[in-house]
């Protein structure tokens, strides 16, 4: 994955890796560094079609998903996502 500004490189190798590139006058890379460990992140194995991984539109954070467990209602198996928008304003009414 490209960042934001064009500069770096982000992949999957032994971790989360990054390369810094130029792209004027030709493509270069310099030797790519870890950025950290992924072995307690679900980024998958083998061929993935999604990127296990995001970028922040500013550049400075990542998004992963750690593997949970799965919670069980009514012998009904849950292994989704759950999402809150509006978060704040949800914590405001329930804590004044």
């Amino acid at each position: 994955m490209w960042s934001p500004d064009g500069r770096e490189l982000f992949y999957r190798g032994t971790g989360l890796m990054v390369a810094e590139v130029e792209t004027e006058p030709t493509f270069s890379a310099r030797t790519p560094e870890p950025l950290f460990d992924l072995s307690s992140y679900a980024v998958g194995a083998g061929p993935v079609v999604a990127r296990p991984f995001d970028l922040a539109p500013d550049g400075d954070r990542f998004m992963f998903r750690k593997p949970g467990t799965v919670a069980q209602t009514d012998d009904v198996a849950f292994n989704g996502l759950i999402v809150v928008e509006n978060w704040f304003e949800e914590l405001k009414e329930r804590v004044p």
